[in-house]
C-alpha cells in the first residue's frame, strides 16, 4: 500500500516475525522499535537496508507493507486512470547505492 500521509514506511508485526528480523539497537521510530529490511519494489527497483517502523495495532490485516513519504519523496510516483483502470507507477529519481 501507498500512503502518502505517512513519514515512514512500515511493515506488519507478523512480516517481522516471518522473516525474523532483529531490531536495531540504536535507532527507534516515532518511540518504537526500528528493523532494516531491503524492499524490493521491482528488479529495477529496490531500497536496500531502508529503516521501517512496524505498524501499530488497529493496522489493516490484509496488507504487510506500507510504503511511506520517506520512499515516495525519492522517486516519482504516480496514479494514472484511463477508460477506468488505475495504473500506479514509480520510479527513482537517482540511483541508491
Amino acid at each position: 500500500m501507498w500512503n502518502t500521509a505517512i513519514r515512514q514506511t512500515a511493515v506488519s508485526r507478523r512480516l517481522i516475525d516471518l522473516l525474523r528480523v532483529a531490531p536495531i539497537p540504536f535507532l527507534r521510530i516515532d518511540s518504537s522499535s526500528a528493523y532494516l529490511v531491503n524492499l524490493h519494489f521491482t528488479d529495477m527497483v529496490i531500497m536496500p537496508a531502508l529503516p521501517v517502523a512496524v505498524m501499530g495495532r488497529g493496522s489493516d490485516d490484509s496488507c504487510d507493507v506500507v510504503v511511506g513519504m520517506d520512499v515516495i519523496g525519492l522517486g516519482e510516483f504516480s496514479i494514472t486512470v484511463i477508460g477506468g483502470e488505475s495504473t500506479v507507477s514509480f520510479r527513482l529519481r537517482r540511483r541508491l547505492s
